[in-house]
């Protein structure tokens, strides 16, 4: 059974499907529901390639029934992509006693849009840069609030360092 979830947040472009797509491994496969497992974690939405999260319907039906399907799976962390998920999740999770942990990606607004840039996406301002950077701190501070950990991770270097790291923050084998 799953009994620990991390989020994954941060503003678009800062590298959350990168990530988990890193965490997964190269040879994921369609779990239980619309749950994607790896070796040792499982991720809620299609990967890899698949837009992750951000191809889940805004439905809290989905999520929870997906959550419910958490003891069906033997994967050490379920992971939620992006702010998609909200407090409302969290709090879901730590009723179900699933550990919860927060990790916030952060990168220079350059890097960014460099990479929003190289997908396609249309160019952000400032402002609208703050206001997601904002909404993924709250989601941070809910997780908090509910008795669960956040960590700031530098998302400035390679997909594969970065995945590294969090392997590492969220107790997991060095290489998936």
């Amino acid at each position: 059974m799953t009994s620990r979830a991390a989020f994954i947040v941060g503003c678009p472009g800062v590298g959350k499907t990168t990530l988990v797509e890193n965490l997964l491994g190269p040879h994921p496969t369609q779990g239980v529901g619309r749950w994607t497992v790896g070796r040792d974690v499982c991720a809620l939405g299609p990967y890899p390639h698949g837009g992750g999260a951000d191809a889940l319907p805004f439905a809290r039906a989905v999520f929870g029934k997906a959550y419910a399907q958490l003891p069906l799976l033997a994967s050490a962390v379920a992971i939620l992509d992006g702010t998609r998920f909200s407090a409302v999740d969290a709090q879901m999770l730590a009723e179900a006693r699933v550990r919860l942990a927060a990790v916030v990606l952060r990168a220079a607004p350059a890097t960014i849009a460099r990479r929003r840039g190289g997908r396609g996406s249309k160019p952000m301002d400032a402002v609208w840069l703050a206001q997601q950077v904002a909404r993924a701190e709250r989601l941070s501070d809910a997780i908090v609030q509910r008795g669960g950990r956040s960590v700031g991770v530098d998302a400035e270097r390679p997909a594969h360092e970065v995945a590294r790291e969090v392997r590492l923050l969220l107790g997991l084998r060095s290489s998936p």
